[in-house]
Order: C-alpha cells, then structure tokens, then sequence
C-alpha cells in the first residue's frame, strides 16, 4: 500500500507545475484588468514552458502572446513584458531612412570627419589644394572618400608649418606615383632645414625678449619702466619676409 502511494506521488509531481501555473495564471489575469489596448495588441507565439507563473510577480505594461505550431493541446496564453517587444523592434531594419550613400557626402560632412570647418574647405578649394567638388542636382557640393584623404594630408602638412607651395609641390608629386619618392625625400629634406633655420630665428627672437626682460625688476611706476624704455629706443626691425627653400 505504501508503495502504491509514492509511486502515484512520483508521477503526479512532474506535472504540478504546469496545472499550478495554469490555475495560477488564470486566476492572476483574470482578475487583473487589462487596457483595452493591451488586449489588441499583436499577438506572437511561443510553446508553453513549463515554470510556475503563480510564483512570477506580476508587472504591468505586459502584452499577450500565444502558441502556434502543430499540436496545440494544453496550450496556455502567457504574457512577455512590453521591453522585450519593444527590443525585437529596435531590432527591425529601419524603413525610409535616408543614408549618405558610400563615397558621397555634403560638405558639412567632410568638415565633421576632417575636424575642420566649412570655411576651411572652401579656401582650400580656392587656393587649388583640394579638388573642386561636383555639384548634385540640388546644387550641393558631393564629395567622396578621395576628398577626405586629401584633405587630411593638406591639414598634417599644414600642421608640420608647410606653405601652401610646399603642399603643392608635395601633391603634384602623389599625383604621379610612377616617378618613385625620391622628389618626396628631398622636398621633407629641404623642409627639415627650414625648420632648423626658423629654430636658431626663434632662439634670437628669445635671447632679445631676455634681454629686454632684465632692463626691468622690481616694482616701478608704468613711466619709469625699463621694458617701456626699451621698446620706445629700440631700433626698428624691419620684417623679412619669410623666405622657404621654393621661394
């Protein structure tokens, strides 16, 4: 007889948690009232797992969705939070959004990638650095990927206090590839020097603003200042131009 009863009982239990859940879960949605909204939302479809919905809190902004599928015996109406719907339509491919097609862009596009302004562009564009864009439909300026490789190398140049002729120079020379970059070694030669002779300008330029520096200490009337002195009796330098190794 004792047997009897824990062999009935092992095979009862398995199947508890699916007769708990659904007395669990009619009882719980059926006495909490729906949004008429909710009750028409679309449906989606999932098997019934077997969990024990009685002891699952529930929280509002739930929709509904049911099983599909061949057999549909013992099937149960369950309810997935409104996050987990609104992520599978994040997921869906945007529809009716416009995208800049690859290799074309605006203006204001370029600037962003090449972190300068519109302004810069335009003046680049005059002084013949960077080739003149071609024009859509709608008169605006359309650039491409070249325009962007381009302009970064006009903007390191540039930042490495090359002219405007040394930058042309070094363009005429990526132009032709075929020559080799024997052109390129002496030109970045040459500008190395440059550089070299605006450093000892600068050490002068220095050596004068410490001298300067030193005719005044301490604290004295504006009138009886020795840099206020110095700068009214010095000579008056007249500027140089600044010459580069083109010119």
């Amino acid at each position: 007889m004792g047997v009897a009863v824990i062999m009935t009982v092992l095979m009862v239990v398995p199947f508890m948690p699916i007769t708990v859940a659904h007395v669990g879960a009619t009882s719980m949605f059926t006495a909490m009232r729906m949004p008429a909204s909710l009750t028409r939302a679309p449906a989606m479809s999932i098997a019934a797992p077997r969990i024990n919905v009685a002891a699952t809190p529930v929280r509002t902004g739930f929709v509904p969705f049911r099983t599909i599928g061949g057999n549909t015996a013992g099937v149960r109406h369950w309810w997935l939070p409104r996050a987990i719907c609104g992520l599978v339509n994040t997921l869906k491919p945007l529809q009716g959004q416009g995208r800049v097609e690859e290799g074309s862009m605006k203006i204001g596009e370029l600037a962003k990638i090449a972190h300068c302004t519109t302004e810069t562009i335009r003046f680049y564009e005059k002084e013949r650095l960077l080739p003149e864009a071609e024009r859509t439909e709608a008169n605006y300026r359309s650039y491409t990927a070249k325009h962007v490789e381009r302009l970064r190398f006009i903007r390191n140049c540039r930042a490495l206090d090359m002219t405007h002729d040394e930058i042309r120079a070094l363009l005429r020379l990526t132009d032709a590839p075929a020559n080799g970059c024997g052109g390129m070694h002496t030109l970045v030669d040459e500008h190395i020097a440059h550089v070299d002779t605006r450093i000892e300008e600068l050490q002068q330029l220095k050596a004068q603003l410490t001298t300067l520096r030193d005719q005044c200490h301490g604290e004295h009337p504006v009138e009886d200042c020795g840099i206020v002195h110095g700068l009214t009796d010095m000579d008056v330098a007249v500027p140089s131009p600044r010459h580069t190794h083109l010119g």
